[in-house]
C-alpha cells in the first residue's frame, strides 16, 4: 500500500501475540468488591460486571447505550474518565459500548472535609490573615511606640479569635495517612494525630502577647518610669515574635490543595521565591529598625543617619533601604553601623541574606531553563541539524523538506515526552489515561466493535496502551503492498491514499 500523506500524523499499534497476555492485563475482582460493597451499593450495581487494571485500580461497568461510548471510573468519590468517547450518535450497528457508572454514590463532604468549600474558603481567609500576620507582626514590633487601643489593637483580637477557632477545627478535621494514603476521619484518630503535631505550636501562635502587655502598660501599679518596668515592657513586645509561627500554617494549607489546584511547579516555585525574598527583606528591615529600641545608646544608627525622631514609615524606608542593599550584596555603605550590636545584628543580616539570595538565584536559573524542556531539546536537535546540514552542503531544496518535517515533528517531540511521565503511573492509571485520550480513534474502526463485554473493554484499553505516534511528511512511502508487517496504522490527522487511488482521511 502506497500512501500519500499530507502532513499526516499516525498512530502505530504494535498488536499483542498471545492471548493470555492480553488477559493478564486486568485482574477481575468481582468477588472481592462485592465483598467490600455495601448491600444497597451492590443491589445496583450487581448487573454490572466490575473490573478492576490492578490494585487498587479503577474499575468499570460494561452496560448496553448504542448512543455514546463512554467510560468512567468506577471507584468510590473519583469519577475520573467521565468524557464520552463518540459525541455524535453511533450506527446502529455498533452492538454496545461502554459507559460511566458511579461505584457508590459520593458521600456528602461535612464542613470540616479537607476538599469541601467550606474548608477551602476558611484556608482562603488562613492564607490572608498569615500574609498579614507575616507583614504586621514585625512593624509592631519594630514600629509601635505606645500600647493603645486603636485599629490594629481591634484587627489582632479578630485575628486571634479566628487562629483560635482554626485551632478547634483542626480537632475534626481530616488529615491523610502518610503510611496508607487514606483519609483518617476518625474523630479520637484525627484529636490524637493533632495534639502530637502541630497543636503545641498553634496554641503559642494565639497567645495575646500584646493584650498582656497592654493590660501590664495600663495597671495603675506599672509605671513605665521605672527601668526595670521599661524592660518587661519590651521583653513583653518581643515575644509578639512569636505569633510568627503562625506562618507556618501556610506549607499545611498549600499541602492539603496543591494536588487539587495543580498549578505549575516551576511557576509555583517562582511565586514562593520570589515571596520569601520580599518577607525576607520585609523582616530585616524591622530588625534593623528595632535596635535603637532596645539598645539603652544615645548614639545609633537613626542618630548617624539623620533620621532620629522622624516617623515610623520614615524610620521604615531607611530600614528597608539597608535591608535590600545588604540581601543583594550592593553595600553603598552610606548608613553607618554606630554600635556593637548594630554590627553584630548587620553580620547575622549579610551571611543570611547573602545565603538566601544565592540559593534563591542559583534556583530561578534552573527553574527558568526547565520551563520548557520539549522546547529546549527541540532547539539543540533543531541547531544540531541546521549544523549538520550546512557542513554536507545540502541543497536548498531538501533543506527545506528537513526543516519542515522537523517542525511538523514538534508536536511529537512534546508527545513524547508526555508519554514518558505517563510511564511512572500505576498500570491501571495508565490504562484509564489511555482510553480517555485515544479510546476514540480505536472504537470508530470497525473490525474492533462487539466481541462479549468485559473482553470489549479490556481489548480497548490494551490496544490505547500499545498507541505509539508517527508522524509521515507528503509523498512519502509508508508500506508496500504485499509486504509483511507488524504494525496497523490508524490516521488521526491528515489524508493519505491507499493503492494510489483509495484516500483515507482523518
Amino acid at each position: 500500500m502506497r500512501a500519500l500523506v499530507k502532513a499526516v500524523q499516525i498512530a502505530r499499534f504494535i498488536p499483542m501475540v498471545e492471548e493470555d497476555r492480553r488477559k493478564s492485563l486486568f485482574i477481575d475482582v468481582l468477588s472481592e468488591t462485592r465483598r467490600r460493597t455495601s448491600a444497597a451499593t451492590a443491589s445496583v450495581v450487581a448487573k454490572t460486571r466490575r473490573l478492576s487494571g490492578a490494585a487498587r485500580s479503577s474499575m468499570f461497568a460494561v452496560v448496553r447505550d448504542p448512543k455514546r461510548y463512554t467510560l468512567q471510573d468506577l471507584r468510590e468519590n473519583n469519577p475520573l474518565v467521565n468524557r464520552t468517547l463518540l459525541r455524535r450518535r453511533m450506527p446502529k450497528a455498533t452492538p454496545r459500548a461502554v459507559v460511566a457508572r458511579p461505584y457508590a454514590a459520593h458521600k456528602s463532604y461535612s464542613a470540616c472535609h479537607p476538599k469541601s468549600n467550606f474548608r477551602a474558603g476558611w484556608d482562603l481567609l488562613l492564607i490572608g490573615l498569615l500574609l498579614y500576620t507575616a507583614i504586621a507582626v514585625p512593624l509592631e514590633i519594630a514600629f509601635a511606640t505606645t500600647e493603645a487601643i486603636d485599629g490594629t489593637f481591634v484587627v489582632n483580637r479578630l485575628m486571634d479569635v479566628v487562629f483560635a477557632i482554626d485551632c478547634s477545627l483542626n480537632f475534626v478535621t481530616p488529615y491523610v495517612d502518610p503510611a496508607t494514603n487514606q483519609l483518617v476521619d476518625d474523630l479520637y484518630l484525627v484529636a490524637s494525630h493533632y495534639l502530637q503535631g502541630w497543636f503545641a505550636l498553634d496554641v503559642v501562635s494565639i497567645v495575646p502577647y500584646d493584650l498582656i502587655s497592654w493590660s501590664m502598660a495600663a495597671s495603675s501599679e506599672f509605671t513605665a518610669a521605672q527601668t526595670q518596668n521599661v524592660k518587661v515592657l519590651r521583653l513583653m513586645r518581643v515575644l509578639r515574635i512569636l505569633k510568627l509561627t503562625r506562618v507556618f500554617r501556610a506549607s499545611r494549607i498549600i499541602k492539603r490543595w496543591n494536588a487539587v489546584l495543580g498549578f505549575p511547579i516551576a511557576i509555583t516555585q517562582l511565586g514562593k521565591y520570589a515571596l520569601v525574598i520580599i518577607i525576607l527583606a520585609h523582616w530585616m528591615a524591622c530588625l534593623w529598625g528595632c535596635v535603637p529600641q532596645y539598645e539603652d545608646s544615645n548614639w545609633n544608627w537613626e542618630v548617624a543617619y539623620g533620621v532620629n525622631g522622624s516617623t515610623a514609615g520614615t524610620l521604615y524606608v531607611a530600614s528597608l533601604y539597608w535591608s535590600v542593599m545588604t540581601i543583594g550584596t550592593i553595600g553603598y555603605g552610606d548608613l553607618p553601623m554606630a554600635t556593637n550590636t548594630e554590627k553584630v545584628v548587620a553580620i547575622v543580616c549579610m551571611t543570611v541574606g547573602c545565603a538566601s539570595y544565592s540559593f534563591v538565584v542559583g534556583s530561578v536559573c534552573g527553574l527558568v531553563s526547565s520551563l520548557d524542556e520539549s522546547a529546549t531539546e527541540f532547539n539543540q536537535q533543531m541547531d544540531h541539524l541546521n549544523t549538520y546540514m550546512e557542513r554536507e552542503d545540502i541543497p536548498p531544496e531538501m533543506v527545506f523538506r528537513l526543516r519542515e518535517y522537523f517542525l511538523h515533528r514538534r508536536d511529537l517531540l512534546l508527545h513524547k515526552h508526555f508519554s514518558r511521565v505517563v510511564g511512572n503511573l500505576s498500570p491501571g492509571l495508565q490504562g484509564e489515561l489511555s482510553v480517555y485520550t485515544a479510546g476514540e480513534w480505536v472504537e470508530m474502526i470497525p473490525f474492533f466493535m462487539g466481541g462479549p463485554p468485559g473482553e470489549h473493554v479490556r481489548f480497548i484499553t490494551a490496544i490505547s496502551q500499545r498507541l505509539e505516534a508517527e508522524l509521515y511528511p507528503p509523498q512519502e512511502l509508508i508500506t508496500r503492498a504485499g509486504e509483511h508487517s507488524g504494525k496497523m496504522y490508524i490516521i488521526s490527522k491528515g489524508t493519505g491514499n491507499a493503492g494510489g487511488d483509495a484516500s483515507v482521511d482523518a
